[in-house]
């Protein structure tokens, strides 16, 4: 699901609770940011993405940054295997850059 609609100027996706669909594909297509989830590393359970899953389909995500979230404690012990941004509580991203337009500084609360 993404906020808003897709304008040609850039957007940014989220998937909450959800495991692999490929219908995630063309929510995501084109998306600036994608905050997605990733539950556990490798372990697939109903309902929730691993990061083993979101890793093997990353080249098909067509985003420019990709924040996990809603990680489980198992995934916060191996957050620095994987390479990605990690969302924190209370975090603000700002300064989301949209392609040959403008700076976005409307903070997005994680």
């Amino acid at each position: 699901m993404h906020f808003g609609s897709k304008p040609t100027t850039g957007f940014f996706a989220n998937s909450g609770d959800t495991e692999w669909v490929d219908d995630l594909l063309l929510a995501v297509g084109n998306s600036d940011l994608l905050l997605v989830e990733a539950y556990f590393f490798d372990k697939p359970i109903k309902f929730h993405l691993d990061f083993a899953t979101l890793a093997a389909k990353r080249s098909q995500i067509d985003t420019r940054r990709v924040i996990l979230t809603h990680l489980s404690t198992e995934m916060l012990r191996r957050v620095r295997e994987t390479g990605y941004e990690i969302a924190e509580d209370g975090e603000t991203v700002i300064n989301l850059r949209l392609p040959n337009t403008y700076s976005w500084n409307h903070p997005l609360r994680c």
